[in-house]
């Protein structure tokens, strides 16, 4: 082995190298994949006060243009989530050690734009963060898939001329509108951010107020 290592010495010496530059130029390509569905483009805001947010974007039936006027009105902590009519959900039960915070949001935007399919997530000071997530995931039928936009009205699902279509004969989804999406986090979870997303890498981030 000893003699078999002095012979290939100096083909050891450039395969090493360019072995590893090959694994750095993978781990960088890995990287950038990866960068291009994270979250980096921001459009920021504050509690209150509207914020346009645009952005363009492609589904199965071509490439749009999204645009929107986003204003957080509130963030509060409550003891359940209620239906549009203001009843409370009953079987949207609140696990141990977990609590309900209400986003308030009124949203300005044409009934074709397609805003059906955002994700919206609060963030604390130290950066934590929790996602809203639908009735499917907390035992309830009455919260919505899409947190941005009315339940009975949610407008089209797709820029294409039948998503269109189907919008509008469903109903329009109205100019403006105000809305209240309920995120389940953990107890003592303070928000200091509302984040607001479609298409990665661009989303819209509010700051709250500090007490």
């Amino acid at each position: 082995m000893t003699a078999w290592l002095r012979g290939n010495r100096w083909g050891l010496a450039l395969v090493i190298p360019a072995l590893l530059l090959a694994l750095a130029a993978n781990s960088l390509r890995l990287q950038l994949f990866w960068w291009t569905y994270k979250p980096h483009v921001a459009t920021s805001g504050v509690q209150g006060k509207p914020v346009h947010f645009a952005e363009d974007f492609d589904d199965f039936d071509g490439h749009w243009h999204r645009a929107l006027d986003l204003t957080v009105t509130s963030v509060t902590t409550v003891a359940a989530p209620r239906d549009p009519d203001g009843k409370p959900i009953d079987d949207a039960r609140t696990p141990a050690e977990a609590q309900w915070v209400k986003v308030s949001m009124h949203v300005a935007a044409s009934p074709t734009a397609v805003l059906f399919g955002c994700r919206l997530s609060l963030l604390d000071a130290s950066g934590r963060e929790t996602e809203y997530t639908d009735g499917n995931l907390v035992d309830s039928d009455y919260l919505p898939i899409s947190p941005c936009i009315p339940d009975a009205h949610q407008g089209p699902v797709s820029g294409g001329p039948k998503a269109q279509g189907d919008a509008v004969e469903a109903g329009p989804r109205p100019a403006a509108y105000d809305v209240d999406a309920y995120v389940l986090t953990a107890r003592g979870f303070r928000p200091t951010a509302v984040r607001l997303q479609w298409t990665p890498p661009r989303y819209v981030q509010i700051a709250l107020p500090t007490t």
